[in-house]
């Protein structure tokens, strides 16, 4: 006979050593557990139940059992799913964790070396009268019918919406606290190789294989099959090897899931609905990845991603092709191209996130760092050992892709010279003091070319300058050509190669990329980084 307040199929499915640890527990507290079902969870290997639990006086309720392995890195402070479900259920917007959280019971049980157990249970519902959203997914991937297909997608954009609108309810700057994190400025703006650094980190195991990858995918373009010409390497912007890396932006952080997937979210048992479920409802579970602040565009990414690798097996080459080009450009006409369901659940979550993002005029923001969240979960998936090995390549293209078309946004010139995939890679310059010296002429470099064929080779060195390209020779053979047309002026700059040392207080570039100098002009104010297009940035005072 069991000797355990829990019962055989629990014990069996817990294993020996965590039944014996819950037990010891269990009958300290004067409860007994019976297993009910168990929950698909996602790739952490956690094992999530529905329990029965009779306590004193044989008061019986339903909950749900989850067992986590604890990180590590707990012992220097990390948080584990306890922690941050605590601080989830303490920092939500009032009725929120009501209704779409689940309530902790007890606190973490400890189950054996870095594995704690601990119980939820949903407030006013029966959890075992709910489904997992992956259930709708199998019915929009089996049916030929649109029903199950829209049920889907409605419940995907109903909870994403949701999660924006009622739990981060606005986007908002970074905290000091925040700002340390993501190594950000006084002003709040953060790197590209912070956001994407720091992205990664929250999945460890990801972040350490693409460390050890980038060693071997080395320089500023990688060729990847499907392209016709070389992307942007995500590795070498991560490691802060490209300009685009050094760009800064403010990002659109708030309370955020942080593994936002359809094996997480819970909905309601409704018979009356054709899926049978109810997503207005739905409830949130593993919440090991939450916190207050996080980019607000990665949570609709990573819901798109889950599902996009769990139904990469049945798209062919072309619809893989043309999946990239839906999910970089929206607007680029591809989603004839793949099957319906799955162009309607993408366009749509884009959408509904879109709209939501635009009510605070923030819709380009919202879709630069889109482009940011995607190249960092396309990392993600690439690196994970569940991905499929001839999936993973295609996580890296699409990484690449959303790279390239941000840089498109913010640096346009250099998106434009982007190598065929021919050539050798490009290398960063080891002595940057050409771009330097260009960052600081570009304006008079402009004007003198205006209306003469040097026009195209100003803006073919802004170009290279944006990549990181060494173009000192044709930086220098321009300078000789403007000065035998005007006469002189130009390679005399204080500060720079060949100038004379600044005597003053001097401002740096903003980008760390470039080791230009220079000093507060009198009729000008601060100097500014000339090099990027659209959004220029002031020079910060050493």
């Amino acid at each position: 006979m069991n000797p355990f307040p829990l019962d055989d199929d629990l014990c069996d499915g817990l294993g020996p050593e965590t039944a014996e640890y819950l037990s010891t527990w269990a009958v300290n507290a004067r409860t007994s557990y019976a297993l009910r079902n168990w929950l698909t969870g996602g790739l952490s290997g956690a094992k999530v139940c529905v329990v029965d639990e009779i306590g004193r006086d044989r008061v019986m309720r339903r909950l749900i059992l989850k067992v986590e392995e604890f990180p590590k890195a707990a012992i220097d402070g990390r948080l584990g799913e306890y922690g941050r479900h605590s601080d989830a259920l303490h920092e939500a917007p009032k009725g929120f964790a009501w209704a779409h959280l689940t309530e902790l019971v007890y606190g973490p049980i400890p189950v054996g070396l870095r594995r704690l157990a601990l119980f939820q249970q949903v407030v006013g519902a029966d959890v075992g009268e709910f489904v997992l959203l992956g259930a709708l997914l199998d019915g929009a991937r089996a049916s030929e019918g649109r029903a199950h297909a829209e049920d889907f997608t409605v419940a995907c954009e109903t909870v994403v919406r949701s999660v924006l609108a009622d739990w981060a309810e606005k986007p908002r700057a970074l905290s000091a606290e925040g700002r340390e994190r993501w190594r950000a400025g006084k002003d709040g703006r953060v790197r590209v190789s912070d956001f994407l650094d720091v992205s990664l980190a929250e999945w460890p195991a990801a972040k350490a294989v693409t460390t050890k990858r980038s060693e071997a995918i080395r320089g500023n373009y990688i060729a990847v099959e499907g392209e016709p010409r070389k992307l942007p390497n995500p590795l070498a912007v991560v490691a802060g090897e490209t300009l685009i890396a050094g760009h800064e932006f403010l990002p659109l952080m708030g309370k955020a899931h942080g593994d936002l997937h359809i094996k997480n979210i819970l909905l309601p048992v409704d018979p009356a609905r054709s899926s049978g479920a109810d997503p207005a409802a739905y409830r949130l579970v593993d919440l090991a990845k939450y916190r207050q602040e996080l980019p607000l565009t990665g949570d609709p990414v990573y819901l798109i991603l889950y599902v996009i690798a769990r139904v990469m097996p049945d798209l062919s080459h072309s619809q893989r092709d043309a999946l990239v080009d839906l999910l970089t450009r929206p607007a680029s006409g591809a989603a004839h191209l793949i099957p319906g369901w799955l162009a309607g659940f993408i366009t749509r979550v884009i959408a509904v996130a879109r709209g939501w993002a635009g009510e605070s005029r923030m819709a380009r923001d919202w879709d630069e760092q889109s482009l940011l969240s995607m190249v960092a979960h396309g990392l993600v998936y690439w690196a994970r050992g569940s991905t499929r090995p001839e999936d993973q390549e295609w996580f890296l293209r699409l990484s690449g892709r959303a790279l390239a078309e941000y840089q498109r946004a913010v640096l346009p010139m250099a998106a434009a010279a982007a190598p065929p995939r021919e050539p050798p890679t490009s290398k960063r310059t080891a002595d940057p003091n050409w771009i330097a010296q260009f960052c600081g002429l570009l304006p008079e470099l402009r004007r003198r070319a205006a209306g003469t064929e040097l026009v195209t080779e100003v803006e073919a060195l802004v170009a290279a300058a944006q990549l990181g390209d060494d173009a000192t020779d044709r930086l220098d053979a321009l300078i000789r050509r403007m000065d035998d047309l005007n006469g002189g002026g130009l390679r005399h700059v204080p500060g720079l190669r060949g100038g004379w040392p600044l005597m003053e207080d001097a401002f740096a570039c903003p980008t760390g990329f470039c080791p230009r100098l220079d000093t507060r002009q009198p009729t000008h104010g601060v100097p500014l980084c000339h090099i990027p297009q659209e959004r220029r940035m002031t020079l910060r005072r050493r």
